[in-house]
This record gives structure tokens, sequence and C-alpha cells, in this order.
């Protein structure tokens, strides 16, 4: 591995994330008439970190860094996503449709990564089942918990067989 230090592009880490999330949800809608909503979490995690790691050099500076998936770093329980050199490490949590208190929870998860002899990069990211055309108060309420605020928050139409309602995906990413 590479000791030099990991140069994070935001936008093109968000952009690679999008892109997946709305291939899976066409894919799917076109399949089964479901959507990014039927994915099952960790081969979402998967698909996501094959993109990153197709794109490394864009997104993270380097070509040497390790891809590691469900890597316990010892902060309750394995983390999602890992990318690391011998000295940085980038960490991600992903929730798919679920509730306020899980993400915090995987919020609090990721602070107890902060180290002073370690740079982490650390995010979190959520896939938001929002009922189209009404206030959904996840976002507001991770931030009143814990007070961050999404650095990207991008919404589109999206379908789950499981609801009747119209229903739009929000992909949000958080810098921990």
């Amino acid at each position: 591995m590479s000791t030099q230090e990991i140069f994070i592009d935001e936008f093109k880490l968000f952009d690679t994330l999008l892109l997946v999330t709305h291939s899976l949800d066409e894919e799917l809608q076109n399949l089964n008439e479901t959507g990014i909503f039927f994915v099952p979490e960790l081969y979402f995690v998967f698909e996501v970190g094959k993109a990153l790691y197709k794109k490394r050099k864009e997104i993270f500076g380097l070509e040497s860094i390790k891809w590691v998936r469900e890597k316990d770093l010892g902060n309750g329980g394995p983390s999602d996503l890992v990318f690391e050199t011998e000295s940085d490490q980038v960490v991600f949590e992903f929730k798919i449709a679920n509730t306020y208190n899980s993400y915090l929870s995987d919020i609090k998860k990721l602070e107890s990564l902060k180290k002073p002899n370690r740079r982490s990069y650390l995010y979190f990211v959520a896939l938001i089942d929002s009922f189209r055309g009404k206030s959904d108060p996840r976002v507001e309420e991770v931030h009143k918990g814990s007070g961050y605020r999404p650095i990207y928050d991008v919404s589109f139409p999206s379908n789950y067989s499981g609801y009747q309602s119209e229903i739009d995906c929000r992909a949000v990413l958080y810098s921990i």
C-alpha cells in the first residue's frame, strides 16, 4: 500500500454514488417495476464500492488504495465499506429506507473512529424513501440529533411495490 495521502473529490464521490443509484433504480424499474428500494443494502454497498474503486484515482487521488468490504474497525460491528492506505482510511456506513434513529446510530459509530493518529474520512449515505410531495423529517431529525447536514442531497422519482403512493429516492451524503 502507498503512504501517499488521500485527497477526496467529494463531488465525484457523490456523482459516482448517484450514478450507481440511478442505474440500479432504472434496471429494476425495467425488470420488475420496483426500483432502488428493492435492492438489499449490502448489494448496493458492493456496487458503490466497485464503482468507487474503478474511479479511485479521480475520487481518492491515488491508484494504490485498498478496497475492503465489511471491515470490523472495533467500533460496534463491521463498517459497510472501507478504502485504506497505510496511513489513511475512508469509511462509509449506508442505510436504505430506514429510520432517523438508525441513521444517528451509524453516525455515532463513524464518530467513534476519529483518532488523532490516523487520518479518517468518514461518510454516511442514506437512500430515503420519501412520499412524493410530502415533507420527510428524517434529514432534519438527523441534524437535530447530531448537528450534521448533508453535503449532498438529491431526490428523484422511484418506485417500490411495497408502497401505494408515489415515492422519491432522496440520496444524501454526510461527511462526519
